[in-house]
């Protein structure tokens, strides 16, 4: 990572390519395109079937590749869209394939169609003679929109398939085999991890061919094959959410001792008075316990590892991590007598991960759940480092621009925005300030319910499972009916998601709501002012709010907007200073002020949020230069296109 003036001249840098990008005639190049698909209209299927195959020869060549040539392809490509799915690009997506042509990153706005203008760009990206991964949300969108394309890139000669979850290694590695590939980061990453495994830290170019020969028949050996351009679907969360987020694979070993160890550490924990005994920063999650808790009853501890001052300040120092920091309903939930970690950006369940370091089985004991056995972590990598090593990444998501400079300083992605196709119609109300949650909660169900008199549809957003839950429970007291959706009543969330926008629908959802999947208001609810968003609690991105806010009003349509806040808010308690909180209370009725502390807020867990990822990076680098046996550093450029993609 640069530092001092390099930095400042990196950061120039960055803003001068967007700017450059910003300004190429993306609207002319677009425009000529959509007259050349208009050509199409009414011709025979073999004059469409003629062009594409001469189309797709001439992009097949490298030489040939010309902004001419371009134009052509996309053109024949915009056309099979419009014969097969009956969806004509308009110009705005066109732009939006350009743009990923060129290997940039485009903001497009919620409900543009950004899966046509993913679709469009994996076509030319597969008659490169390379497969092409487009990376998801969830495994219901990767499986989704395979087969919803299947069609469009079966006419267009590509080979399309999903990799799910649920697909088995033998599955996957024919899936994979694919000229575009629907997947999500977390499989994909997975899968990088296990061929490492498989073939052992030196790889060989002649060992990454999907199998090999060997006596007996072919014997695989890896399930992904070389990995050359991605194409990465709301890349915020994706490339900066999830960034710091290692992917671990581990496997179980005996150790009984591990349950009786957490059950210790937290009964002891639990007898540690604040601010005496120890102190915690709840947002850096650090702890700091005082000597004499750690060295003077030392010999207090039943458990071996609790008798030893270091070990018993590790352990202590977790235990109050697990008590004070990772609260039920908001970063976990109990599933059927286990602990499902929930995913903080999306509110999504993730049974599939665990806490490393002994923190889930302290979970596990805190809430009276059977303790897992402890496992050994067998290879390890964030999906950050991952990323940087893709060739050829880009990504289209609809909250790009606030994220502009630190894409650019971690993947080198400039960020173009693409306007809408149709003027924006939505409303954004001022922030309305409570003085406590239940307040908050009380207004929140008489709204719903005089939007419910009048047929409005309204989406009620909240930060955690516990709060979707109370504001459920103020709801059920007004008498007013609602659908719930969060991570542990999330079955068929599609479904409920689409069915949103009817008459009279009142539905409540942590932020997961809505991200791939349109709400779609019936006509009697856009003539009473279009789907109503109550966003109970703002997040510490700006990022995340815009994506709930973008749940309505899309492609013209009326929509409004009302968010609302308390000083009990999560942002602001753990994000304000102790004096900044008393002042606000006492202007707990004023709006300017609470914007104000919002404001700042948000900004301080923002950069709370860079340093974190900025730090994940410089790790990664060191481990490179320290720790790769005289592999190459990243360095933050990426390798050549064609080269192995081998972290070290």
């Amino acid at each position: 990572m640069p530092k001092g003036l390099e930095a400042g001249l990196e950061y120039v840098a960055g803003w001068w390519i967007r700017r450059r990008a910003q300004r190429i005639d993306l609207v002319g190049e677009a425009a000529k395109i959509g007259e050349r698909i208009d050509t199409f209209e009414g011709r025979r299927n073999e004059h469409l079937a003629d062009a594409l195959r001469q189309a797709r020869a001439e992009w097949s060549l490298g030489r040939t590749r010309t902004p001419e040539a371009r134009q052509r392809a996309l053109a024949v490509v915009g056309a099979v869209a419009s014969r097969e799915l009956g969806l004509i690009p308009h110009r705005e997506q066109i732009m939006g394939a350009l743009g990923l042509e060129r290997g940039w990153l485009i903001e497009m706005a919620t409900g543009e169609g950004k899966t046509l203008t993913l679709a469009m760009a994996a076509v030319l990206a597969a008659w490169r003679g390379h497969a092409c991964h487009i990376l998801t949300a969830n495994d219901y969108l990767a499986g989704r929109d395979a087969r919803a394309l299947f069609r469009f890139y079966d006419r267009c000669g590509v080979a399309v398939a999903a990799v799910t979850g649920e697909h088995s290694p033998v599955e996957r590695r024919a899936r994979y085999q694919a000229g575009v590939v629907y997947t999500t980061s977390r499989e994909i990453v997975g899968d990088f991890l296990r061929d490492r495994l498989r073939l052992g830290r030196r790889v060989s170019t002649e060992q990454w061919r999907p199998w090999v020969k060997r006596r007996g028949g072919e014997h695989p050996v890896v399930v992904l094959p070389r990995l050359h351009t991605m194409l990465v679907d709301e890349a915020d969360q994706v490339l900066i959410d999830e960034a710091v987020t290692p992917l671990i694979l581990s496997a179980q070993r005996e150790n009984d001792q591990l349950a009786t160890l957490c059950r210790e550490a937290l009964a002891e924990a639990r007898e540690l008075v604040k601010g005496g005994d120890f102190t915690i920063n709840v947002a850096r999650r650090e702890t700091r316990i005082d000597q004499t808790v750690t060295v003077g009853r030392a010999a207090e501890g039943r458990h071996a590892l609790l008798r030893v001052p270091r070990w018993r300040e590790e352990w202590l120092g977790k235990a109050l991590l697990a008590l004070e920091t990772y609260v039920a309903g908001k970063h976990y939930v109990v599933q059927e007598n286990k602990i499902v970690l929930i995913d903080e950006s999306t509110g999504r369940s993730m049974p599939d991960r665990n806490l490393g370091e002994g923190m889930h089985a302290l979970l596990e004991a805190k809430e009276g759940v059977p303790v897992s056995a402890p496992t050994e972590t067998m290879a390890s990598l964030s999906f950050q480092r991952f990323f940087r090593q893709i060739p050829r990444l880009a990504g289209v998501t609809g909250t790009a621009m606030d994220a502009a400079a630190e894409f650019w300083r971690l993947y080198r992605l400039a960020v173009v925005t693409i306007p809408t196709h149709r003027p924006v119609n939505r409303r954004v109300m001022a922030e309305r300030g409570f003085g406590s949650e239940a307040e908050k909660w009380r207004f929140v169900a008489a709204t719903a319910r005089n939007c419910r008199e009048r047929g409005q549809a309204v989406l009620i957003g909240t930060r955690t499972v516990a709060a979707s839950e109370a504001v459920a429970d103020e709801m059920r007291a007004a008498g007013v009916p609602f659908t719930l959706l969060n991570a542990v009543r999330n079955a068929d969330e599609a479904s409920i998601v689409a069915a949103a926008g009817s008459t009279g629908q009142i539905t409540i959802a942590t932020n997961m709501a809505g991200r791939g999947t349109d709400i779609v208001p019936s006509d009697d609810v856009l003539a009473v002012g279009g789907l109503r968003v109550i966003a109970t609690e703002r997040h510490g991105s700006q990022r995340v709010d815009r994506q709930l806010f973008g749940r309505c009003a899309r492609q013209g349509q009326p929509g409004i907007v009302e968010p609302l806040a308390s000083w009990d808010d999560e942002v602001l308690r753990h994000h304000l200073p102790t004096w900044w909180q008393r002042w606000g209370t006492r202007w707990a009725g004023n709006g300017w002020a609470l914007r104000l502390s919002l404001r700042v807020a948000q900004w301080r867990a923002g950069r709370r949020d860079v340093s974190r990822r900025v730090g994940v990076l410089r790790h990664d680098q060191w481990l490179d230069q320290n720790l790769s046996m005289g592999a190459p550093s990243q360095g933050g450029a990426k390798p050549k296109p064609g080269g192995r993609v081998v972290p070290a």
